[in-house]
């Protein structure tokens, strides 16, 4: 990671101006001749909406929101990440991909419009290659070269996630990359490109020029070019530069997280009570992923809660806590596949998972109690419970899960398992071929015991 995809994450003040109770949805002038100017404080209440549908597990109403958020502010890089969280979340809970009517909501005759279309396409289909492309394209088209260069990673580790890539694919890519100045990217495909064709001359030129590319960006050469003395005060400075590229390259980004971290921090010791703030530090220092870093993001987010009282916050230290019993006894595991005999490894196992199915337990009651509209949340409880043998318990949240259309072969599913469990054969049968009745295309390869 270079210092192009350094994020500037608060660029704008918040403005005193009253606002509609619902916002509206005009990105810009209908026109592409008349430039194009955000409106931060609409685009606040359709990103305020997003949220308050996330937090209820509405995803589809809430990516929606955000699509239209951000064809009035593009350059909301918080928004923008909280979109990916939430097609990420979206896809794991089996969402479908977008209608032609659903984009055409978003769309208008504007670059930017289009743009906010294309991220909303993606978003509801993340692992799909060909509309990440279709992203980058539009946000290149809308000038959005930041977003590009930023987004440019995840790009192609979806493409390189999929069985087959063909060429043409990786090409366009490449190309794409090279015009958000994503060199990073852009070599590594090509680098990958020149091993399926190791003859391609031209292509071997052209990384040899994308790698000075990368280089004079790092090193100033364009912006010293510019001045009286600038290429040879660039030659004189060689050294510094080549010590500078060279430790880049050996901590690759590290010195953007850190810059990144700072940033945000200094915004939320400033105020620690702007809800945007909150999540975009606690989000910044979980991703870091240490011991230190996920203590202190669970820190911000309570007091972020007991501050704004937005129970996301309460939510997500929650999440901290359960993901950090999963890696304790991921790492146990591990340690008993080299000592599959031993009897201690195997009762702190034991015990340290009888402790994370307690926690998950309490906390997705919790959140049961919170959103008692939400089955997802219910079915979630549910497989706990079912887990600690609280099969009464998992038997109502399944039948309660199953009155979502998206949950109703895998509820039906687990609720035969309660109701086999229970010694209820004749019950847990008509569960199961309920249950088959109900498999569609996406269901196909489940198994049903």
């Amino acid at each position: 990671m270079t210092q192009d995809r350094l994020v500037v994450f608060f660029r704008r003040k918040k403005k005193d101006e009253d606002a509609d109770s619902k916002p509206e949805t005009e990105a810009s002038e209908s026109s592409e001749s008349t430039e194009f100017k955000p409106q931060p404080d609409k685009a606040r209440k359709w990103f305020e909406y997003g949220k308050n549908a996330a937090d209820t597990s509405n995803l589809d109403y809430a990516l929606t929101c955000y699509a239209n958020g951000i064809k009035l502010d593009p350059e909301s890089f918080t928004a923008h990440e909280a979109m990916l969280d939430l097609a990420a979340r979206y896809l794991s809970k089996g969402g479908k991909s977008a209608s032609g009517k659903e984009i055409k909501s978003i769309s208008d005759d504007t670059s930017i419009g289009k743009f906010a279309a294309a991220v909303f396409a993606w978003m509801k289909d993340l692992r799909n290659p060909s509309q990440a492309l279709k992203a980058l394209d539009a946000a290149i088209k809308a000038d959005q070269i930041e977003w590009g260069n930023w987004i440019a990673p995840r790009i192609l580790k979806i493409v390189r996630s999929q069985k087959k890539v063909g060429k043409s694919t990786l090409s366009q890519l490449m190309e794409l990359c090279k015009k958000v100045g994503a060199w990073d990217e852009a070599i590594a495909i090509g680098e990958t490109l020149l091993n399926l064709d190791p003859k391609n001359n031209a292509l071997a030129a052209e990384l040899k020029d994308l790698s000075a590319q990368r280089a004079m960006d790092q090193g100033g050469y364009e912006q010293a070019a510019g001045q009286e003395g600038g290429y040879r005060k660039f030659i004189k400075d060689a050294d510094k530069q080549r010590e500078l590229i060279e430790a880049e390259s050996i901590s690759a980004g590290e010195s953007v997280e850190e810059r990144n971290v700072n940033r945000v921090k200094a915004a939320y010791e400033e105020d620690p009570t702007v809800p945007d703030v909150i999540n975009q530090y606690g989000s910044i220092l979980r991703k870091r992923g240490t011991e230190k870093s996920l203590k202190e993001a669970y820190e911000v987010y309570m007091k972020g809660y007991q501050d704004t009282g937005e129970y996301r916050f309460r939510l997500l230290a929650g999440d901290i806590k359960i993901d950090t019993y999963k890696r304790q006894f991921r790492a146990l595991r591990e340690k008993m596949q080299a000592a599959k005999d031993d009897e201690q490894l195997k009762s702190e196992a034991r015990e340290l998972r009888e402790k994370l199915l307690h926690l998950q337990s309490q906390e997705y009651r919790e959140r049961v109690e919170k959103y008692p509209t939400d089955r997802f949340r219910k079915f979630e409880l549910g497989m706990v419970e079912i887990e600690l043998g609280n099969i009464e318990s998992a038997m109502a949240q399944f039948q309660s899960a199953k009155d979502e259309p998206k949950l109703r072969v895998r509820a039906g599913h687990a609720l035969g398992k309660c109701f086999a469990k229970e010694g209820w054969h004749v019950e847990a049968i008509a569960e199961y071929k309920e249950a088959l009745g109900k498999i569609d295309a996406g269901d196909k390869e489940r198994e049903l015991e």
